[in-house]
């Protein structure tokens, strides 16, 4: 039988733009919607990649009956420490009017900062579930090992999965955001220790995930939510 391609035989390794990256999800009450939507595409969302360091913009909405929070936001950059850097926090310092109105909107907030430690696929599919778990130990020492073996195992031959990003969080960079302008205007939920998977693809992903954290390397999952994507924004070269 001919071998048919995937997203593991065509080289497109690593997937994500960088090695950092910030992960918010919320929720927002049916009648901010209309501004939250306006202010996120046209003014926040060009206004976080335009940051020096920041590679990629994502938003998301969670698909019907899934679990989680409505909606998710994710920022790719060269590394974790971005978001404590200086022109990241100078820019939570000085939000625009319209930040300052929409951000104490936000409902449900959550926001972790953290360190990809592997990342394989390099198309981003319009379908992303994200999970979050707690790893056993041998997948928090050799991580990128341990990882590359799982998921061969459990999905070469899907072809509907485009790729698979797993990382740890960064409190120091999670909570650099605090003390600024914004960080005190904000309602967010603690810190989480929990590490995060994404799987991307064109379908499947909510059944590829559920098969990756049975796998040995999880030891406990705490929550598994499926987002379709609304938009992605590069930095203007």
């Amino acid at each position: 039988m001919t071998h048919l391609p995937n997203a593991w035989d065509n080289g497109r390794d690593p997937g994500l733009a960088g090695a950092g990256m910030m992960v918010y999800a919320m929720d927002i009450a049916a009648e901010d919607v209309a501004l939250f939507e306006q202010w996120y595409t046209h003014e926040h969302l060009p206004e976080r990649v335009g940051i020096p360091g920041f590679r990629r913009g994502r938003r998301y909405t969670r698909q019907p009956g899934s679990s989680g929070q409505e909606h998710l936001t994710i920022y790719e950059t060269a590394d974790a420490t971005v978001f404590a850097s200086q022109p990241y926090l100078d820019r939570l310092d000085a939000p625009t009017p319209l930040t300052q109105q929409v951000v104490p909107r936000f409902v449900n907030g959550r926001r972790v900062v953290v360190e990809v430690v592997y990342s394989h696929g390099g198309i981003a599919g319009r379908e992303l579930t994200l999970a979050r778990f707690s790893p056993a130990s041998e997948a928090t020492t050799g991580a990128a090992e341990v990882w590359n073996g799982t998921v061969r195992d459990a999905l070469r031959d899907d072809p509907g999965i485009l790729g698979i990003h797993i990382a740890r969080p960064d409190p120091a960079a999670t909570q650099a955001k605090a003390a600024t302008s914004e960080g005190r205007g904000a309602s967010e939920a603690a810190p989480e220790d929990a590490w995060l998977l994404l799987v991307e693809g064109t379908a499947g992903t909510t059944a590829a995930a559920q098969r990756l954290t049975a796998s040995p390397a999880v030891e406990a999952v705490t929550e598994i939510s499926t987002y379709d994507l609304l938009m992605t924004l590069l930095p203007q070269s």
